[in-house]
């Protein structure tokens, strides 16, 4: 309920990725299947959520839409204020650890 309320419905979307090794996220997703994480948890990978955060945060100006970095870092926020200490605390010994390029709102749900 929070994300809709927050309007970060769209950074929950993840595309389906077709090329793993694509040079760009045109080539590695597919844009007209996208899934939403809450609802289809269960057919998304880490590899593919890891994969898109680490898109949105690289190609967001040149590929992809400005927006798209922005509501990643906004879910982000979100997510950690909505749980409980003690759930941020076993969540984020495992999430401060990534790369920078996967710490992401996607990522961190």
């Amino acid at each position: 309920m929070r994300v809709a309320l927050f309007d970060l419905m769209n950074a929950c979307l993840v595309p389906t990725l077709v090329n793993e090794n694509g040079a760009n996220p045109v080539e590695r997703w597919d844009f007209t299947k996208r899934r939403h994480l809450l609802d289809h948890y269960g057919s998304i990978t880490e590899q593919e959520v890891k994969l898109w955060c680490d898109d949105c945060f690289r190609w967001s100006k040149p590929v992809l839409p400005e927006y798209e970095q922005q509501d990643q870092e906004w879910l982000l926020t979100l997510a950690r204020n909505s749980i409980t200490t003690d759930q941020n605390v076993k969540v984020s010994r495992h999430f401060d650890k990534l790369e920078g390029r996967f710490q992401g709102g996607v990522v961190f749900i």
